[in-house]
């Protein structure tokens, strides 16, 4: 059960990561069609970091209530 929660962290991380860093089309955006590339990596890594430790506490938080 325990890599389950890791192998699904690891794609949610993985899938926010790929979801904040496409680029973004100019209806979206009023100023250019894709922010800079640094900011872009910066966004998505803080975005996947908070992914992976929201779903790794929900693990523990299963493995306390179940053991």
């Amino acid at each position: 059960m325990k890599i389950y929660f890791i192998l699904l962290s690891i794609l949610a991380a993985v899938l926010t990561w790929w979801w904040h860093s496409r680029p973004r089309s100019a209806i979206h955006h009023n100023r250019n069609a894709s922010p800079p590339p640094l900011r872009r990596l910066t966004r998505s890594l803080i975005a996947g970091v908070a992914v992976y430790f929201g779903l790794m506490a929900i693990a523990m938080a299963w493995l306390l209530l179940t053991t």
